[in-house]
């Protein structure tokens, strides 16, 4: 009892309205049934035969990961299973060293009217995780009692800052304020393992697809939404800003998912110079577009977080939702250039705040200067 009195659990959003749900599951849940074990610290991973990493993020949450990821491939001599959603099957199934990819039904989507999600697929979807030690690396009160009730493991390890940390074995400590990839390397630090040096995207992918543009010169501009209405930018900007750069000569190669409204839009624009492969590249001949650029705009997205990490120089324009310090794209050799504007209302978690005001600030000047200025620096030191 005393020891529940005492902690103290920071959630990660607290103003959101799952917190009061979260803090009555926690509460009744450490005092009932807490598994949290302080003789787990010594732990040493290669007495098991398997580790399975759960990472329910999307392509940027991964790509983030990914140090972490190989840091255990190259420090493990038993199996490397990744348990991940299908958006990032593809990310997961050409990381060096993998040796099994499984692909989770999110729990979350059961709520869905879709007839495509159930319980029953989620469940089975958990049940094909069997592993001597289970990492969650997001303290997701959504997944980790999936894996408690229905996959099979020895430990599992993870965070409580998301509720239901009274199910792991091992609870880490959170490292608050800090970015998301010094989060990732608790699991490192839990291991004994030494926290890696920064590297290049093309270390851990055999980056071999053939790259589909021909052209020895162009921008990539990742257009389309990021799947948060407060990280978007207006079709109309992006517009703007491609013209800017025809009108100086550039070839603009477009890429990202967007909708049939928007790739009309686009099509409209007509220009010689102009190559779109929206809709058409896999992440692995994205990576070989990003790989031969000199220049990328994108939002917070996938495609910024691999520039960012394939050491291209490039252009992010972020919102204020949230703690930017905790998601930005990890700088290889200082190629990154951050468009952000401070707005009253920074750090307000609504992901799908409809008056991000915070985006609407930026302009296509802003982005086309801060693009030009780049370009010409980097052209000098050439």
């Amino acid at each position: 009892m005393d020891k529940f009195i005492t902690r103290k659990i920071i959630y990660l959003n607290p103003n959101s309205k799952m917190t009061p749900i979260k803090k009555f599951i926690d509460f009744f849940g450490y005092r009932f049934f807490c598994k949290n074990k302080a003789n787990l610290d010594n732990l040493d991973m290669n007495n098991f035969k398997s580790i399975c990493i759960v990472q329910m993020g999307h392509i940027g949450d991964f790509l983030l990961s990914t140090p972490m990821i190989s840091e255990i491939r190259e420090n493990f001599y038993g199996k490397l299973i990744i348990a991940i959603n299908k958006n990032t099957f593809e990310l997961a199934s050409n990381l060096k060293g993998v040796d099994e990819v499984i692909v989770l039904e999110h729990p979350r989507k059961i709520y869905s009217r879709s007839n495509d999600n159930s319980i029953h697929s989620a469940i089975k979807s958990f049940s094909k995780i069997d592993a001597d030690i289970v990492l969650e690396v997001r303290g997701d009160i959504n997944i980790i009692p999936f894996i408690n009730l229905f996959s099979k493991y020895k430990y599992l390890v993870g965070f409580n800052v998301g509720g239901a940390g009274f199910l792991l074995d091992k609870a880490l400590e959170y490292p608050y304020g800090k970015h998301i990839t010094e989060t990732y390397n608790m699991f490192l630090e839990f291991f004994k393992i030494k926290i890696p040096e920064i590297r290049k995207l093309d270390s851990y992918y055999d980056l071999k697809t053939p790259n589909p543009v021909k052209e020895d010169k162009y921008i990539v501009i990742a257009v389309g939404q990021t799947g948060a209405r407060s990280k978007d930018w207006e079709i109309n900007n992006f517009i703007k800003l491609i013209n800017m750069f025809f009108d100086k000569g550039y070839t603009v190669v477009l890429i990202g998912k967007i909708t049939p409204d928007e790739s009309k839009e686009y099509n409209r624009l007509g220009n010689k110079n102009l190559i779109n492969l929206t809709n058409e590249t896999t992440l692995m001949e994205l990576f070989s577009v990003l790989r031969d650029t000199y220049l990328f705009i994108g939002l917070d997205s996938g495609p910024t977080h691999a520039a960012a990490m394939l050491g291209i120089r490039t252009v992010a324009l972020y919102s204020g939702v949230l703690d930017f310090n905790l998601f930005r794209p990890i700088e290889v050799f200082g190629n990154v250039s951050i468009i952000k504007i401070d707005v009253e209302c920074e750090k307000c978690y609504k992901i799908n705040c409809e008056n991000n005001i915070c985006m609407k600030m930026i302009t296509p000047e802003m982005v086309f200067d801060r693009s030009i200025e780049l370009i010409r620096g980097s052209l000098r030191n050439e």
